[in-house]
């Protein structure tokens, strides 16, 4: 997995290194424990635990729904995104609920379909 270059500048020195702890396997069930919780306490209680020294992976915010799905395991999760981007769909916002959908549904993020996925998901946001 690479991190892009714009994100590793804007990320402080320990979520570097926790980040490299993690993508380099060393303790991989551990690390993956820490963001679990990390991120299911970010969106149950909207505050980081770490009083922010140690950044969450992804944009997790106070969600309810999110949390839920997180502890639930993948199935529930996927449900969850599969309801948001109909959602989005049925409230009039085509371009993002399809943009979601081709995001999340399987075998379009294989190696020789990405690019054509991105493109064509870029051309939905875009309506």
């Amino acid at each position: 997995m690479r991190v892009p270059e714009w994100v590793q500048e804007q990320d402080s020195i320990p979520t570097k290194l926790m980040r490299s702890f993690d993508y380099a396997g060393l303790g991989g069930v551990y690390s993956d424990t820490f963001y679990t919780a990390l991120h299911t306490g970010m969106e149950l209680t909207g505050k980081n635990f770490t009083g922010g020294i140690i950044a969450s992976k992804y944009g997790a915010q106070q969600n309810y729904a999110d949390a839920l799905a997180g502890i639930l395991g993948a199935g529930p999760d996927i449900a969850l995104q599969y309801g948001r981007a109909t959602g989005n769909i049925v409230q009039g916002n085509y371009g993002e609920g399809t943009e979601d959908f081709l995001r999340i549904l399987p075998f379009l993020r294989l190696w020789f379909l990405k690019d054509q996925m991105k493109q064509l998901g870029r051309t939905f946001g875009n309506m």
